[in-house]
């Protein structure tokens, strides 16, 4: 009797049976979820490519969220600061932060959805200059709370819990402009980042091998800015530089708004200089950086990348 146990079936040609429980599966494809990335799922990316990875701090509601959704909009729209886009394994996960910008949402005005709790999240980009010239450029960036940076302010040993931060190439401190604007609330503002900035300084998080950008977010609603705000714009510079300039590896202003509400200044207005420099500096790459470091024993994909893609480059930083 026939073994009822094998399905027989006939080849294309009909004249032989082709054995069905013999044939091999094909290899299964994982593809990305698009959601949020894990440090271990950004670890990933960066041991097979070149990486730079960005870390946006500052209060609950200065601007980080959107300032990134912005980004993601532009790109939709076409080229953006001389860049194409070229790829991103979150594609959800920058959807989602641009969805209540969206007139499909029905809210009554753009908004983004705010980020919530301490989880360390990551979003990824890849890029390429318009003129194809030079190869693509991968990007991290972080998108963590309001909530979370209020806890690094105010203790350094939760800020050292952020591992992120020694291994960012750079750190970008939003200060909030709808604050900056209003004279009872600036000293606030300006105290709160500065707090920020210490306490990361302070823990050994960020220091001479960082590239420190600060943002002075929602500058439309500063401008036109008049005397007595641009006297304490320069004041806040001053400050930062006096107090921190010479413990950085590079200290930057920028005045950005990504969502104006002025018809007088662009949409995107100051991201296209501050996108660029993410894309070309790191400080990975400044030769007077380049000390020798033991790696740690339970180093992560993410600390060795660099060795992997660049045997020759010994300065290579712990994030765990």
């Amino acid at each position: 009797m026939p073994d009822d146990s094998v399905e027989d079936t006939v080849d294309p040609e009909g004249s032989q049976p082709v054995d069905l429980s013999e044939q091999v599966p094909p290899e299964v494809i994982n593809l990305p979820s698009g959601s949020d990335l894990t440090p271990e799922a950004g670890g990933r990316i960066a041991a097979a490519c070149l990486t730079r990875l960005v870390l946006l701090a500052g209060e609950a509601e200065s601007g980080k969220t959107t300032l990134l959704a912005t980004i993601y909009e532009k790109f939709n729209e076409g080229d953006f600061a001389d860049l194409v886009f070229a790829g991103s394994a979150t594609l959800v996960g920058w959807e989602k932060r641009c969805h209540l910008a969206r007139v499909a949402s029905g809210a009554e005005k753009a908004d983004t959805e705010r980020t919530l709790g301490l989880q360390q999240r990551l979003l990824h980009l890849r890029v390429r200059d318009k003129s194809l010239a030079e190869p693509p450029q991968d990007l991290l960036l972080t998108d963590l709370s309001g909530e979370a940076f209020k806890l690094i302010k105010d203790s350094t040993d939760e800020c050292q819990k952020l591992g992120m931060l020694k291994r960012a190439d750079h750190f970008v401190l939003l200060v909030d402009g709808r604050k900056l604007a209003a004279r009872g609330a600036r000293h606030e503002a300006q105290n709160n980042g500065m707090a920020l900035l210490r306490s990361c300084v302070d823990a050994g998080m960020v220091g001479s091998n960082s590239f420190v950008d600060v943002v002075f977010s929602k500058y439309d609603l500063l401008a036109p800015v008049d005397r007595d705000t641009s006297e304490f714009l320069k004041h806040i510079v001053d400050t930062i530089k006096r107090r921190f300039e010479r413990r950085l590896g590079r200290l930057r202003f920028h005045n950005v708004a990504a969502r104006p509400k002025s018809g007088t200044i662009e949409y995107a207005f100051g991201i296209p200089d501050l996108l660029r420099s993410w894309t070309e500096d790191s400080p990975y790459f400044v030769s007077r950086l380049s000390l020798p470091v033991q790696l740690p024993l339970r180093a992560s994909m993410f600390d060795s990348y660099l060795r992997v893609r660049f045997p020759d480059f010994a300065e290579i930083r712990s994030w765990k």
